[in-house]
């Protein structure tokens, strides 16, 4: 129960911020159409809709909110959703994940042993 606690702080902190960084995307961007995929006021919107969705699955186990099973199975998907979204976002923008890999020849690979 305290490290249930613990999460509904830290998910405090973490909405705030992104809220914070809502805004300011919003003022840098305006309230025009989305520019692509990676457009930050999207981002920090999904963000914060997970963070939402994992708060209200908090508040039920902590026996504040109830919600029944059927409920708190779909907030659920929508968290992981939203947190599956912002983590390919990260991997896209950093150009990291699967690399492609040059096959050296045995010709290349005996040369490399002998020096």
């Amino acid at each position: 129960q305290k490290r249930n606690w613990a999460s509904v702080w830290r998910l405090n902190f973490a909405i705030g911020a992104n809220i914070l960084l809502f805004y300011k995307a919003v003022q840098r961007l305006g309230w025009k159409s989305l520019e692509d995929p990676d457009d930050a006021r999207l981002f920090h919107t999904l963000e914060i809709i997970g963070m939402l969705a994992s708060y209200r699955v908090l508040l039920s186990k902590l026996k504040i909110l109830k919600a029944s099973h059927a409920r708190l199975g779909l907030l659920a998907m929508l968290a992981a959703a939203c947190g599956i979204w912002s983590n390919w976002r990260k991997v896209r923008r950093k150009n990291c994940g699967t690399k492609t890999f040059v096959v050296a020849s045995k010709n290349q690979k005996v040369e490399a042993i002998q020096n």
